[in-house]
């Protein structure tokens, strides 16, 4: 099945549903509970966590600025032109919550910055825009009982001549390569550096760099960090196989229940199921005010 990770959505995700609800049953739990895997971030750092208050704890960021729905047009146009005048054009305008760089734009000048925000119904947040030729996906993996962690996926994203996009995601078209092969020791230093003193244990982190060199150096700049259900997006290298795809994605789920469940149990930290499918919701109500879809 050659480049079975292009099937529709609805084939692609129905295993790892299925998958989920098999966990949690296996350990007397809700889906819920992935929710606890990230006590640094509120909900997990699931789609409907705030990136800004994500962000807001890592060094190597990209600088941003916030662009609230309960602010005037002036208060954020005023916004944007103070982050102009210190970092300058273009900028980067994304939604605070979400996934799969839904509503994700550049904007070249002021007017179409206005614009983009004049049409949008949450919350957004400009970032500057990296020049870096280069992203790629950074897998990070910390049990809760250790105090160290390591990268445990690296992933080269290439956006296609000629497409258009602003952001390499995978249900847009941009192609991913696999380098979880290449990770180096200053590479994985680095990364844990960024992440010590924190209860941030699975997660990706989005970055731009200027050669594959200064990635595996550590020289990187973050553009975004993605808390519990991020993906081994590795997978999605063309010359991986469906069953391997589906192998590592199972990997991952097993990952991702045990952290959620050694985190919650030593941080005490408390959501319910009920909880998770309002904040569902609430994320697929607000995404279709924004331009692009999820899926």
């Amino acid at each position: 099945m050659l480049r079975w990770h292009k099937l529709p959505t609805l084939f692609f995700y129905t295993p790892s549903f299925l998958y989920m609800l098999y966990l949690s049953a296996k350990h007397f739990t809700t889906p819920a509970i992935i929710m606890s895997a990230n006590p640094e971030f509120e909900y997990g750092g699931l789609p409907f966590s705030s990136k800004l208050k994500m962000q807001s704890g890592f060094d190597k960021f990209l600088p941003y600025d916030s662009l609230l729905l309960d602010e005037s047009l002036k208060e954020k146009k005023d916004k944007l032109v103070k982050f102009i005048e210190i970092h300058g054009l273009p900028i980067i305008i994304k939604p605070d919550t979400g996934h799969r760089g839904l509503g994700v734009v550049k904007c070249d000048n002021l007017d179409e910055a206005v614009k983009h925000i004049e049409a949008q119904g949450w919350d957004l947040m400009v970032q500057k825009y990296s020049g870096a030729p280069l992203e790629f996906g950074i897998f990070y993996r910390r049990s809760p009982s250790e105090k160290k962690g390591s990268v445990i996926s690296l992933t080269k994203k290439v956006i296609p001549e000629g497409s258009g996009l602003v952001t390499a995601s995978h249900c847009r078209g941009a192609e991913f390569f696999d380098y979880c092969d290449q990770v180096t020791p200053k590479l994985d230093q680095t990364v844990q550096q960024i992440c010590d003193n924190k209860a941030f244990y699975f997660g990706r982190f989005d970055v731009k760099a200027d050669s594959d060199e200064a990635l595996l150096k550590g020289e990187f700049d973050i553009i975004e960090v993605n808390g519990a259900t991020s993906e081994f997006i590795h997978i999605y290298d063309d010359k991986h196989t469906w069953k391997f795809g589906f192998s590592e994605l199972f990997r991952q789920w097993r990952l991702l229940f045990s952290t959620a469940i050694a985190a919650k149990k030593k941080h005490n930290v408390k959501y319910s199921f009920i909880d998770f499918c309002k904040l569902y919701l609430r994320l697929f109500r607000a995404s279709k005010k924004a331009e692009g879809t999820i899926w």
